[in-house]
């Protein structure tokens, strides 16, 4: 049975909540969210930068949550991030077009929000990739899934999906982050908004039936070894929050993550937070202060994880 949209679900309560070590609202407010007006760190470097569905008019009528704008209805599809201007400058997709120029390029999506002007060898489609993909059998050489925790229903199903209309000898590529942050040093306390993130995503994620656990149940590997790819690699990165390590290369990685989450926090916190967990969104807004004040904090040395896996369709 499909998963119901988040918003028909009941919100959790605040016994569900407190039963996954979710600390309540309230608990934000009694923190000093105080931000120094003289620190303005990275984020004073501003922000960067059916498959047969036509884009007709009725695709931009968009769903509004708390101020936020999501995809409009279509089929069961439910993503949990914004598609208005000042989310979609918080994204930076990389151009495989460019890089291959003799290639033919589909990129698909649920809402339409792709540039204006892309390569000659670019096509976007309308598609929810969690219904049945009208694409022939051996059609790709190469799949790739970006960021989709949060999004797919079954994920056996999904690779199964990208097995059937991948070309033998082709490749399917997934990447996703880790939901959480951890320390090795003790320094992200369990009760931190550092931590909460984590508890709170994976609640919310279990919530809509649509997991924000993919990096920790291994579900990218396992879906392509049920498929039948073979030659299956695994490539795990180290993402440090800010500038706190040593190494330069991981405090440049570090510093371009802050920039690329602070740069629209509320539009990620909005739809897990507001629309699922049930908070007001000034509630979400006070969490979101602390957030970025640890964030900044270079005695914290928080750091999440991301998983890239990818396989082969036998010849």
């Amino acid at each position: 049975m499909a998963a119901q949209p988040a918003q028909q679900l009941p919100l959790l309560s605040n016994e569900e909540q407190a039963a996954v070590g979710i600390l309540p609202a309230s608990h934000w407010q009694q923190q000093s969210t105080e931000e120094d007006p003289n620190d303005d760190s990275a984020s004073s470097l501003g922000s960067f930068m059916s498959s047969t569905a036509s884009l007709g008019e009725s695709i931009f009528d968009y769903r509004q949550i708390h101020g936020r704008t999501y995809h409009h209805e279509i089929g069961n599809a439910e993503s949990w991030q914004p598609n208005d201007e000042r989310h979609k400058e918080a994204l930076d997709i990389a151009d495989i077009a460019d890089e291959f120029p003799n290639a033919e390029v589909i990129g698909t999506d649920i809402t339409p929000i792709q540039p204006s002007w892309v390569p000659a060898n670019v096509k976007f489609e309308l598609d929810d990739c969690n219904t049945e993909w009208t694409w022939p059998d051996n059609t790709f050489d190469f799949i790739h899934m970006r960021m989709l925790f949060g999004i797919i229903e079954d994920w056996d199903a999904i690779f199964r999906q990208a097995y059937r209309t991948c070309k033998p000898g082709g490749y399917t590529e997934s990447f996703v982050c880790d939901s959480g942050f951890t320390s090795d040093d003790g320094s992200v306390k369990d009760d931190s908004a550092i931590a909460q993130w984590g508890k709170v995503w994976t609640a919310a994620g279990r919530k809509m039936g649509r997991t924000f656990e993919v990096y920790a149940l291994e579900l990218q590997k396992k879906g392509m070894e049920a498929a039948g790819f073979v030659d299956i690699e695994v490539k795990d990165y180290y993402v440090p929050v800010n500038t706190w390590p040593e190494d330069k290369v991981l405090a440049e990685k570090g510093l371009w993550w802050k920039i690329m989450i602070e740069s629209d926090l509320e539009g990620y916190l909005n739809y897990p937070f507001n629309a699922v967990m049930g908070w007001a969104p000034a509630e979400t807004g006070v969490y979101a202060a602390q957030l970025r004040k640890e964030f900044k904090n270079p005695k914290i040395h928080s750091y999440t994880r991301a998983r890239s896996v990818w396989g082969q369709k036998p010849e």
